[in-house]
Formats: C-alpha cells, structure tokens, sequence
C-alpha cells in the first residue's frame, strides 16, 4: 500500500530537525472520534495531521513537550501529550490552541508543498451542472462531499481541482475547511502534457488497471442522471472543451452492469487500485451497494440461465462471489426473468 502523504511527513520532521510529533489532547480526540474506536495505522495519524494542517484545522508548534509513544512510522514517533518521560520538540495543536513556542505551521507547509507530489490530480468538472433536476443536485453535492473525504484517506486537497462551479458547489465548499483549488476556466495549461483520462460509464473503452497506475489526471462530470438519462454529457463535455484526453469507463467483467455510478464510489475505486493494491475487479466489488449486486447477479443468471446448472444453485454461486448475503436470496429471485429460465 502506498503511503504518499505519511511519507511526505516523516521526510518534512526530518528536515525540521525533529524524530517524532506529539499530538495535543483536542486533536487527539478529533482524530480518534473518525475513526470510531478501531485501531488507528501509525501512517493514518500522519495523514490526519498533514490533512488537518493543509486545510487549517491544526497548527505545528515548537514547543518541549512530554508525551506517550503511540505509534511509529519510518523513523518517526509518533505520541500524545501525557506526562511520560518521552520528551518532544514539535507539537500538533487544535487551530484554535496557542502555541506557546515558535508557530511552525508554515515552515511545515511550505516544505510539504515542495515535496508533495501533485499526482494524480483528481479534476471536479460541473460545466454542465444545470442540467440537473433540483433532486439531482442534492445527490451530486452529497457525492462531492463524500468524494473529497475519500480523497483525503489516501491523498489530500492539493490532488483536488474544482472547474466551473456553481453557486450550490460554493455554498458547500464555504460550509466546511478546505484547500481546494477552485478554476472557473478549464486548466489546459495546467493539465497541459499530462495523461488525462475522462471517467465516463458510456464511453466504448474500458479503464485498466495499468491506465489507472500511469494516469495524471482524473476528470469526472458532476453529473447524476438518476432522473434523466444523459448518456452523451460527458463525451459532449469533452467535445466542448476541445480536449486531448482518453474517456474510459469502469468495468466488472467486461460490463458496467452493477457498477456503482455514484460519483464518490468511482473515486474510490481508482484510488483503491492506484493506491491500496486491489486489482480493477476487487476494488469494485468493494465499493457495490446491494443494489448494485443483485443487479449484477440478475444480469448474469439471465446470460447462463440456459445452462445446466439449477437456478438456486447459480443464483447462490454468483451471490457468494459478489459476496452478498443469503438473505438477499428472495430479492434476486423476484427480480429473474423466470420465463428465460424455466425447466431449469
């Protein structure tokens, strides 16, 4: 698994003339309350931290401090203020927390910018964001939310571009602290000499695990279409802005059949493949809903049902694969088409 921004951390402590962070008790408790009592990765609390600085919501002092080891990642301690023998010099404070010593928060992000690797960058277009239904747009905003926290598990806002916003999308960005980069012209000289695929659930050619290791740049529509079917707005989109880009789409199995369409699960399952090690097919398989699976299994009964293999017996096979629990067994029968499948 690859840890871009705890490794970018540890190399910025270094230069900062420090071998460990300690964590004030506020923080601490933030942190902690995310992750809702499970146990928190060494590389996790760096991320955190970083992410917490980067968007405003903690500050890095250079204080003397006493704190107990809770972690550790490639040479550096990580602990939290008690009164242990540990002693440290760089303290992570709550922004709202004074630091009692020197301020390093900029110290510590000018040298994370000059670091930090700006790749992938993950590309927010609403060029056409009026095309939604007022339900619509609830749902796109919901999806943008929960899109850039996903970022921020495996990457943070300096990965985030927002094009074209529209009133409703700068309501929620005021609504919360963020660092995210917001364009109201597309980026062709920034996204200039870059590989940049356009993630579209209609386009012809399908997305590779390879494409999604070398890509630099992600674009996806902020578009849901679960009212109106719009299955030329992304290729139009592209069209508009004269774009050199590749459009791919997302497959399980050589269909998109079942494959969640919601924008922050498309997020998801680039970042899982880019970052957390899963092939193309695992990393869409964890991000199905129910909904998704049981369409899924209903597609392909309906392509073997003509087989040798009894109905029962298929459904349950294709239910373990996706694994979908049993109980959802009447919910898929309902939905076969039993006439395709009779005398089976």
């Amino acid at each position: 698994m690859m840890q871009i921004v705890a490794d970018v951390v540890t190399q910025v402590v270094a230069s900062l003339n420090a071998d460990g962070l300690v964590i004030d008790s506020l923080l601490y408790g933030k942190i902690t309350e995310r992750y809702r009592g499970r146990i928190i990765h060494s590389y996790e609390i760096l991320n955190e931290i970083a992410n917490n600085i980067i968007i405003g919501k903690a500050k890095l002092c250079r204080e003397n401090v006493s704190g107990k080891i809770i972690g550790f990642y490639k040479g550096v301690s990580i602990a939290r203020i008690t009164r242990e023998s540990n002693t440290f010099n760089l303290v992570v404070k709550d922004a709202k927390s004074p630091c009692l010593g020197d301020d390093f928060t900029n110290h510590f992000l000018s040298i994370f910018a000059e670091i930090y690797p700006r790749r992938p960058i993950i590309v927010f277009d609403a060029l056409f964001w009026e095309l939604h239904h007022e339900y619509e747009k609830k749902k796109a905003l919901k999806q943008l939310l929960v899109s850039i926290n996903i970022v921020r598990q495996y990457l943070t806002d300096l990965n985030v571009l927002l094009v074209f916003p529209s009133h409703e999308i700068m309501a929620l960005l005021n609504s919360f602290k963020n660092s995210i980069k917001v364009l109201h012209k597309f980026p062709y000289d920034l996204l200039k000499n870059h590989r940049v695929i356009v993630l579209d659930p209609y386009a012809s050619d399908r997305l590779t695990e390879n494409d999604v290791m070398n890509g630099d740049v992600f674009l996806v529509e902020l578009l849901v279409d679960d009212m109106f079917p719009r299955p030329f707005a992304t290729y139009g989109a592209n069209m508009v802005r004269g774009l050199n880009a590749e459009r791919k789409s997302i497959t399980y199995r050589g269909s998109v059949i079942g494959v969640p369409k919601e924008i922050n699960k498309v997020i998801e399952i680039v970042l899982d493949v880019r970052f957390a090690g899963k092939t193309m097919d695992e990393a869409i398989k964890d991000a199905m809903g129910v909904d998704d699976k049981i369409y899924r299994v209903v597609y392909e009964v309906s392509k073997m049902c003509r087989g040798n293999e009894a109905l029962e017996d298929m459904i349950k096979r294709l239910m373990k694969e996706l694994q979908l629990d049993e109980r959802y067994y009447k919910r898929v029968l309902a939905r076969v088409d039993r006439a395709s499948c009779r005398g089976i």
